[in-house]
């Protein structure tokens, strides 16, 4: 019965793909929120050619406005929050962090233009993700940080749902099994089997679950290289 339950819960979870996104609001145009000094970059000497290395040292500028703007917002949401909703909001920013970094390399061929392509990437993401805290600390009251859960789709139809806060201590408890240290010699304690695996790491928590959407159960996940 207890791992019916979770394999609920999983599933119920791929329903809502993204939980705690900050304050509600409608959804985030990043362009219209780069500063003007961006587009004066991009109309100047070799970026208005349209200079490959040009481009990209605009974009890495604006990248560094757009971060020190992350920071400034992400400092003011933890500022209000209490200590398990401040663990909480690092796990996100930790994972948002890893998926960006993913994300961002996904499409690089390793030609020159993957300068603009992974620059205008982060650009984007750091963007939208300043706007997300921006939100979250202009909200009336901050008391709390929901769970967050983000599903990457692969080739073969599975989808790996990665889950973190507080739905991926949820999981960790529920799961059946002792803890135990990863046979990969990843940091931190392990629980599951090769549908869904939950980490504890301090006290930190986050869960991978693999799911088949067509006929909404737990799969078996795919081959993976430690």
């Amino acid at each position: 019965m207890k791992r019916a339950t979770t394999a609920l819960l999983a599933v119920a979870l791929l329903a809502a793909p993204t939980l705690g996104r900050g304050a509600d609001g409608p959804a985030i145009d990043a362009e219209r929120e780069y500063s003007p000094a961006y587009a004066r970059c991009l109309k100047t000497g070799d970026a208005a050619k349209g200079v490959t290395v040009a481009m990209a040292s605009c974009a890495n500028l604006e990248l560094g406005r757009q971060d020190k703007r992350l920071n400034a917002a992400y400092g003011a949401v933890m500022a209000r929050l209490s200590p398990a909703a401040k663990q909480t909001l690092r796990d996100q920013q930790r994972a948002w962090i890893k998926r960006r970094d993913a994300e961002c390399a996904e499409n690089l061929t390793g030609g020159t233009i993957d300068m603009i392509e992974r620059a205008e990437c982060h650009l984007r993401k750091t963007t939208e993700r300043a706007v997300e805290l921006e939100r979250m600390g202009a909200a009336d009251t901050v008391t709390e940080v929901k769970s967050e859960a983000r599903a990457f789709a692969h080739d073969g139809g599975a989808v790996d749902l990665l889950v973190i806060g507080p739905a991926a201590k949820t999981l960790y408890d529920r799961l059946p099994g002792p803890a135990k240290p990863s046979e990969c010699g990843a940091a931190g304690l392990h629980k599951g089997d090769g549908r869904m695996t939950c980490v504890k790491l301090d006290t930190e928590h986050s869960c991978h679950v693999w799911l088949n959407p067509a006929k909404q159960s737990l799969t078996d996940a795919e081959d993976d290289d430690c």
